[in-house]
C-alpha cells in the first residue's frame, strides 16, 4: 500500500525553474491577488497541486479550455510588445486535450472538500 499527503494548499510553479507543466486544470480563480489576476490550478499526474498567476497571454489561451481539461503550458520566455513601447510580457503555448475533460468530482482528481486556492 502506498501512504500520500494530501496537501490543500497549491504551489506557485516557476517557470524559469520548469519550462513546461502539465496536468489537470482543477479550477480558474478571478481577480485575485493584488494586481487582480487570473489564478489557475493544475493537478499533476503525480497529484501535486500547481498554482500558475495568469497574464494577458495565458488569460486568452486558456479562456477556451474547460475545467476538468488535461493541459500543457510551455514557458515561451520574455517577449518585447510591438505595442506599449517595447514592454517586456512573458509568453506561453497552451495545448489541451479536448477529449480528456473530467468532472471536478472525478475519482481521478484529488480536490479535499476545503480546497481553496
Amino acid at each position: 500500500m502506498t501512504r500520500k499527503r494530501v496537501s490543500a494548499k497549491p504551489v506557485t510553479h516557476d517557470f524559469t525553474k520548469e519550462k513546461e507543466v502539465e496536468g489537470v486544470l482543477i479550477s480558474v480563480d478571478k481577480d485575485r491577488g493584488d494586481y487582480h489576476s487570473t489564478a489557475y490550478t493544475l493537478q499533476t499526474d503525480k497529484g501535486e497541486r500547481l498554482l500558475i498567476w495568469g497574464n494577458k497571454v495565458l488569460d486568452d489561451q486558456l479562456s477556451t479550455v474547460s475545467v476538468g481539461s488535461y493541459v500543457w503550458i510551455t514557458f515561451l520566455g520574455e517577449k518585447k510588445s510591438k505595442k506599449g513601447g517595447n514592454k517586456p510580457y512573458k509568453d506561453y503555448s497552451v495545448d489541451f486535450d479536448p477529449e480528456s475533460v473530467k468532472s471536478p468530482d472525478s475519482e481521478d482528481i484529488n480536490v479535499p472538500e476545503d480546497y481553496a486556492p
